[in-house]
């Protein structure tokens, strides 16, 4: 059975608006943190891949589609 990894952080007050909403910016952070940790976690470690000659990079973002 493969273990599942799970990434959790608490918001920060300054992560969000006067509502306690979280701005989306911080989501793209978010998954480059999640990103390093699991990397870490499987053995494979940011360091260790550039020392490789592996960069990873995000190239493109963008909203889904709304079915409406």
């Amino acid at each position: 059975m493969e273990k599942i990894h799970v990434y959790e952080r608490d918001a920060y007050y300054y992560e969000t608006d006067k509502m306690s909403v979280v701005h989306h910016s911080n989501y793209i952070r978010w998954f480059e943190e999640a990103r390093v940790n699991f990397m870490k976690k499987v053995g494979y470690p940011y360091d260790f891949m550039e020392s490789q000659g592996i960069m990873l990079s995000l190239i493109h973002i963008s909203e889904p589609t709304r079915p409406y």
